[in-house]
């Protein structure tokens, strides 16, 4: 695993460590697809730490939905009814 994994998550917000178990099960999904693809290995570091960046910065970025969705998810809100909260809360976003 490339070593700015540890940094780059030490930046989640440290209440929230689901983001974290999200983040490294994404990275494990992108590291497998990297791997399949012909990449040069610094390339494919360059691509994780990329994602990683965007992860961190859009949770940054959108805190409010964020803690709206958990909090929809631990009441046992539905698939729809998170995908719907997510809507209305970024409709008119420009930077997703």
């Amino acid at each position: 695993m490339p070593p700015c994994l540890p940094d780059a998550c030490r930046q989640l917000p440290a209440r929230k460590p689901s983001c974290t178990c999200l983040l490294f099960a994404g990275l494990s999904h992108l590291l497998s697809s990297l791997h399949i693809a012909p990449l040069p290995q610094a390339k494919a570091d360059a691509q994780v730490r990329w994602a990683v960046l965007n992860v961190v910065t859009l949770l940054r970025r959108h805190e409010a939905t964020h803690d709206a969705l958990a909090d929809a998810m631990a009441r046992g809100a539905s698939v729809v009814e998170c995908i719907e909260l997510i809507e209305q809360r970024l409709a008119g976003s420009t930077d997703i």
